[in-house]
């Protein structure tokens, strides 16, 4: 992994963490890619300050984007690049384009509450609604 890339994953987990710390820590949700129907990305929750690490969760292996940069005849938008995590009631989720797994974590301990596995790569970030996460996969 370059050092552009390296940084680019550095801010998408601080930005994720940002996230389980807001939804965790004041209760609100963070249900769908960047926070809401419209993507805004905006909460009117406030972070208390000073911000203390409570946990890290660090998966195994980095996000492996479905087109390499290298072999594009035409640039593509990469959403895939990054663990977009979504947090709602307690639980943070993430998924995985490479391990093919929904990952939900406690977002108060940082523990695996629950994974499933697809039949092909999660390349999008899930939304919580009701109690129920959704997501697509390449396996259709």
């Amino acid at each position: 992994m370059n050092k552009c890339a390296k940084r680019l994953l550095t801010a998408c987990i601080i930005c994720s963490w940002l996230v389980v710390t807001v939804a965790a820590g004041s209760g609100a949700n963070w249900p769908t890619y960047r926070g809401d129907n419209s993507r805004s990305g905006v909460t009117a929750e406030s972070i208390r300050v000073p911000l203390s690490l409570q946990w890290t969760f660090l998966p195994v292996n980095p996000p492996k984007p479905a087109w390499p940069s290298t072999g594009e005849e035409l640039p593509r938008m990469h959403v895939d690049n990054a663990y977009h995590v979504v947090a709602a009631n307690g639980i943070a989720c993430f998924a995985s384009s490479v391990t093919d797994k929904l990952i939900a974590v406690d977002a108060n301990a940082g523990t695996i509450r629950w994974t499933f596995t697809a039949e092909g790569p999660i390349r999008f970030a899930p939304s919580i609604e009701k109690g129920r996460v959704y997501f697509g996969s390449d396996d259709g």
